[in-house]
């Protein structure tokens, strides 16, 4: 999970606004953005798996999942870490006007 959020310039192609889904950035490899609305409803989805697989999952199960487990947390918390409530406000990026 980042430290800080990192601000970006906003996209001028003319496309409007980053939808959830595949991105490039430059030449980079492409990647999967993910809208801040969407993150939150994917990290509470998986906050549910994981309970399910912790409360329904014999103990020996559990181990044997552990590392795909872990996994699934870590990204539950980086998507989670989207919600701008728990974002200090000198690392917001200012409103955007529409124009």
């Amino acid at each position: 999970m980042p430290e800080q959020l990192r601000n970006l310039p906003a996209p001028n192609d003319g496309q409007g606004r980053v939808e959830t889904g595949p991105v490039r950035f430059g030449d980079d490899w492409p990647g999967t953005f993910i809208r801040g609305d969407n993150a939150f409803y994917y990290a509470m989805s998986l906050r549910q798996v994981i309970h399910g697989l912790k409360t329904a999952l014999p103990d020996h199960y559990q181990a044997g999942l552990a590392i795909q487990i872990s996994a699934i947390e870590g990204l539950a918390s980086d998507l989670e870490a989207s919600d701008q409530r728990n974002i200090p406000k000198e690392q917001l990026c200012p409103p955007q006007e529409k124009g």
